[in-house]
């Protein structure tokens, strides 16, 4: 001290001198005055800033020999560092948009930051000043809430908890002791408004619960493998139908039970390079195996993407058991077969005409009939065909079996072969109907009846010749009786 003082002022401080004797006027009447109060308040720190700007901080005790105060000792610390820290953290509080304060252990206030102020005489009218208790700055119920908090810091150590402003915002409280020298001595408090934050993690959780909800109640089975064959995740309908109880189903998770469930191999080959090229497959038709063995027929809509990280990529898509669609189908196809074969190899023709008389289809037994290559047939209409006597009762058949509800017709009439001959048949049309009753077509059965009808001219013209010869065994009878 005595070596900055003679740097400065160029004075050797000795034994005896007076505070005027070596400060300027204005220095020495400070000193005098912190002297005056350490002599009758007793001990006390204060800082003070030197000309060159370090912060020097100066405790102040009474010196008491025989019970009498006989001087005052000072003792001087350099805290230059530490205020400057002191200065950077309290601008670094000043400038957050969070509200910070602290209380002493009888709960006043002690210090608080320019938010906390700005706070205050936004939502209640009242400017905060040092030494307020709780119920100075707060509604009472409001004011209420805090005491028990700052105890229970005191009593427990640091914790977090929420506060509901006046407004309806959410703050994040944290409540921390202060510790000097091993004690408490108050509370400081740091309050972060995160109601933006809690809505946007109620979104996240109501996202997370729809899908969740989707997730376990989809009819199709959902899935996560990755590119070797591990399975990710699954859901029940999955599991259900790979045969799998909730237990085998979450046991399952992690292991490479894909490439088991393939009945063919080559069929998962196909599967993978085609994922590879296109990224996204829609309706792949494959056959798995259930846990206990048996097959099911399925579709796999799979698409390639990447987990979390963003880095590693992975198949997921919905499963659907197509089995009952297939066995269906190759019901149809075996039916479809079955009729093909009737309708080809039938001793009668058949044909398909519309409410308008065009042949739509017919097969070659038909088409020998009339005389026509099959593949002609089509495109020819009834009227073409049928002799002009018969295009009469032809046409009205058609009118009629187009009707609501009609029983088939069997009509006797001739076809014009294509080269220009005429052809008995018999003809029995009936009418096909859609769900709704709607007339599609006409399907009608012939038959080549030509040797019938010869048999039929054989037996008029033999009737013919009996009546011939009874006749004229009569006329003979009946002279010779004259």
């Amino acid at each position: 001290m005595s070596k900055t003082i003679a740097k400065n002022r160029g004075v050797n401080i000795a034994t005896g001198m007076r505070a005027e004797d070596f400060l300027p006027p204005e220095l020495a009447a400070l000193l005098n005055s912190w002297l005056q109060r350490a002599l009758v308040d007793g001990p006390f720190r204060t800082e003070f800033t030197t000309l060159d700007g370090r912060v020097i901080e100066f405790a102040f005790n009474p010196i008491v020999a025989g019970g009498k105060k006989a001087g005052v000792s000072i003792f001087g610390k350099d805290i230059s560092d530490r205020s400057r820290a002191a200065a950077n953290l309290s601008a670094l509080i000043e400038s957050t948009k969070d509200i910070i304060w602290s209380v002493g252990r009888n709960y006043r206030l002690i210090t608080f930051n320019r938010e906390l102020k700005r706070a205050f005489e936004t939502n209640f009218g009242i400017t905060p000043v040092e030494g307020m208790l709780p119920e100075d700055l707060l509604p009472p119920e409001r004011a209420a809430v805090f005491p028990p908090l700052y105890e229970r810091a005191l009593a427990d150590g640091p914790f977090r908890t929420e506060y509901t402003t006046l407004d309806g915002r959410t703050v994040e409280m944290a409540f921390n002791p202060i510790v000097v020298r091993g004690e408490k001595t108050g509370i400081s408090v740091f309050g972060k408004d995160v109601t933006e934050q809690k809505a946007a993690e109620r979104a996240r959780l109501e996202a997370e619960k729809k899908y969740r909800d989707i997730f376990d109640g989809a009819l199709e089975g959902i899935f996560q493998t990755s590119l070797d064959g591990k399975l990710l995740t699954a859901n029940p309908a999955m599991a259900q139908m790979l045969g799998y109880d909730s237990q085998d189903y979450s046991t399952a998770m992690g292991r490479y039970i894909v490439p088991d469930v393939w009945v063919d191999p080559g069929d998962r080959s196909r599967f993978l390079q085609l994922l590879e090229e296109k990224i996204v497959v829609r309706g792949y038709e494959c056959r798995f195996k259930r846990k206990d063995g048996s097959v099911i027929w399925v579709s796999l809509n799979p698409r390639r993407i990447y987990a979390a990280d963003g880095v590693t990529p992975i198949n997921e898509g919905f499963i659907e058991d197509i089995t009952e669609r297939k066995w269906v189908e190759m019901q149809l196809r075996e039916s479809e077969e079955r009729y093909r074969a009737t309708f080809e190899q039938a001793a009668v023709g058949i044909v398909h005409i519309s409410l308008e008389g065009r042949l739509l289809l017919c097969n070659s037994r038909f088409a020998e009939i009339i005389g026509y290559p099959t593949e002609e047939v089509s495109g020819l209409t009834i009227q073409q065909i049928t002799a002009p006597g018969d295009a009469a009762a032809t046409a009205g058949a058609i009118e009629q079996l187009a009707g609501r509800e009609s029983a088939p017709i069997t009509l006797e009439k001739r076809y014009i072969r294509k080269d220009g001959s005429r052809t008995w048949v018999r003809a029995t049309a009936s009418v096909q109907r859609d769900s709704e009753g709607r007339a599609l077509h006409l399907m009608t059965f012939v038959a080549d009846i030509n040797a019938h009808k010869a048999a039929e001219e054989r037996l008029s013209q033999a009737l013919e010749t009996l009546q011939a010869s009874e006749e004229r065994y009569r006329t003979v009878f009946q002279t010779r009786a004259c």
